[in-house]
């Protein structure tokens, strides 16, 4: 019992590490393809399914995949039914396939979708209906509308029902959760945080809030890494509390201990970190005294070396920085209390499938 047993755990163990590399391979295509890449193998695999009960067999998940002109074989095949056949039945559920293909929406992305559905619920109680649509679009210059072939309420009803999906109840509303289960077909197919970000930014017009509880912890324990590196760098075996405050002190013009953003911007550039449009504000947003457009740096200090905060200094002189550097981000009023909201002028075309996609 105990050979046969050693022997059921390898077996396992090689399942899995085949499913991974068979999941790569089908995640990578679908990046490959674009936004409807998971949509598109839903109605390969509805297609396959002979008996029409949302179950595949394995002569229908290879013919489904081989329409999707991705070809497996046999012991790839097996790694997948041996990963998902959870009953031992010799066949999957599709949907489960598809849903543990596109793997969860992360807080970031969730965030923005939540932006973007509340672009069309104009009337701000959780459901999109037909009289919201019309407060946001005017289809009046349909093709089909002008033609007589349609009308403007035929038209939207049916950008409407893009969004409740296959999975929705069509009930003539549009719920928070079906807007997101779209998205999550969309997310599927952009591996990056901020393209997907630009494709909501640029199909529904909104602007990003860089919330840094929305950041990815991974992400975050990146970017500190990323700081430690270059802070190493420059103290040289010296001490590295002392290397960072003293570029933070190099554009702290005022020697009160904070930065605004944009002195804090050419400090990570002077540190030679490069940071995203989101990231470098998520982190600044996180260390900002509250009510204010301040950082007090200390706190990023303490965070990146380990070291204890230091009051500022305020008879002390410390280098000026008037006029270095480039401001790329700008703000509102300085006032505000508000979490920064950069404004970048973004170069190059609108990127494919940054439509609603409908």
């Amino acid at each position: 019992v105990h050979g046969t047993s050693r022997k059921a755990v390898k077996r396992s163990i090689m399942s899995v590490a085949t499913w991974d590399e068979v999941y790569k391979k089908i995640k990578a295509e679908l990046v490959k393809r674009g936004s409807n890449a998971l949509p598109a193998l839903a109605r390969l695999f509805r297609i396959a399914d002979d008996t029409g009960d949302r179950q595949l067999d394995k002569r229908e998940f290879k013919e489904a995949m081989e329409l999707y002109q991705l070809s497996l074989d046999g012991a790839e095949i097996n790694a997948v039914f041996d990963k998902l056949d959870s009953d031992g039945n010799g066949t999957l559920n599709f949907d489960e396939f598809l849903i543990g293909l596109r793997g969860p929406l992360s807080k970031r992305r969730k965030a923005l979708i939540l932006q973007a559905y509340n672009v069309l619920d104009k009337s701000g109680d959780g459901e999109v209906t037909l009289e919201d649509i019309k407060m946001v679009y005017n289809a009046k210059q349909h093709p089909k509308v002008i033609s007589g072939e349609k009308t403007e309420d035929e038209i939207l009803t049916e950008f409407m029902e893009v969004f409740e999906g296959p999975g929705g109840n069509h009930d003539g509303k549009v719920s928070i959760e079906e807007f997101e289960d779209y998205y999550a077909n969309v997310s599927a197919s952009v591996d990056d945080d901020n393209y997907f970000a630009l494709v909501i930014e640029q199909a529904w017009k909104v602007k990003e809030v860089p919330n840094w509880e929305n950041m990815d912890p991974e992400a975050f324990k990146k970017i500190i890494r990323n700081i430690q590196d270059k802070v190493q760098a420059k103290s040289q075996g010296g001490n590295e509390a002392r290397a960072l405050r003293s570029n933070f002190k190099f554009f702290d013009t005022k020697n009160d201990g904070t930065l605004k953003f944009d002195d804090f911007q050419k400090s990570m550039e002077r540190l030679g970190v490069t940071l995203s449009e989101f990231d470098i504000a998520a982190l600044f947003n996180k260390y900002a005294k509250e009510g204010t457009k301040a950082i007090k740096y200390e706190d990023l200090v303490a965070e990146v070396t380990g070291a204890e905060t230091q009051a500022a200094t305020p008879d002390r002189k410390t280098p000026s920085a008037a006029g270095g550097g480039k401001t790329t981000i700008s703000f509102g009023s300085e006032d505000s209390g508000e979490q920064f909201r950069p404004s970048i002028s973004r170069g190059g075309s609108r990127p494919k499938d940054s439509g609603p996609l409908w």
